[in-house]
């Protein structure tokens, strides 16, 4: 019987996942590379969801979803450039590379930009591997008004590293963040003698640890915003995708 349950909550886990941050991951499944984490390695990710060391992610856009007066294409251009940067940021110590493509070409990450004014219950990044119609976006990235350059392109890191198989940090079980429950919010702890992880220590600097207001933890207090990739995130990374 407990073994039973335990492989019912691994695939309970992995139901999380798949719908979180709102959404992970990559158009095609692909075989996991067998690694051996040596030393201090911060992270968790989904063994089913590591590409191939070496891949080329080849990624476009869908026209954007909105019309609001605010989203120039100006605006577009600067966050069209900060999604670049968050993808250089992982190639740079990666074994992997990322190519933008025209959108009349089938692509592994199809983007779509979003923009909102008033509400900050919005999720403010998505992405979704089982998405397979290439018209379709498997990524969303939302711009907030007023938000900064740097917050928007910890967004799309964050995104980028669901596609290169890395799950939320704050569900490491070693963590100590007491998250209210709320609908949609991924907090569930990771089972991770389940076997579907790749892991290490808890890591709560790492680009994959939502940032939380005091309204939404326990204690009332603010958990902040990561903004750049940890030291954490860079070994794991590096152990997951050698050079």
């Amino acid at each position: 019987m407990k073994l039973i349950l335990t492989n019912i909550l691994a695939l309970f886990t992995l139901l999380i996942s798949i719908t979180s941050c709102k959404k992970d991951d990559i158009s095609t499944q692909l075989n996991s590379p067998t690694i051996k984490a040596e030393g201090r390695i911060s992270g968790i990710a989904l063994k089913d969801h590591i590409l191939p060391n070496g891949s080329i992610i080849r990624i476009k856009y869908i026209d954007t979803d909105s019309k609001n007066e605010w989203f120039k294409n100006e605006q577009v251009l600067i966050l069209k450039q900060l999604v670049k940067e968050s993808t250089e940021a992982w190639e740079k110590h990666a074994n992997i590379k990322f190519e933008f493509i025209d959108n009349d070409k089938d692509a592994d990450v199809r983007i779509i930009l979003d923009f909102f004014v008033f509400r900050d219950d919005l999720p403010t990044g998505s992405y979704n591997r089982y998405i397979d119609d290439q018209d379709k976006p498997n990524m969303k990235l939302r711009y907030r008004f007023g938000q900064s350059n740097n917050s928007f392109r910890a967004t799309a890191l964050h995104e980028f590293g669901h596609v290169l198989g890395l799950d939320h940090e704050h569900c490491h079980p070693d963590s100590k963040v007491n998250i209210s429950q709320l609908d949609g919010i991924d907090q569930m702890p990771r089972d991770l003698e389940t076997g579907y992880f790749h892991h290490k220590t808890y890591d709560p600097l790492s680009i994959m640890h939502y940032g939380f207001p005091g309204s939404m933890t326990k204690d009332g207090k603010d958990i902040k915003e990561n903004l750049e990739l940890s030291a954490g995130d860079i070994t794991f990374i590096q152990t997951l995708y050698p050079f």
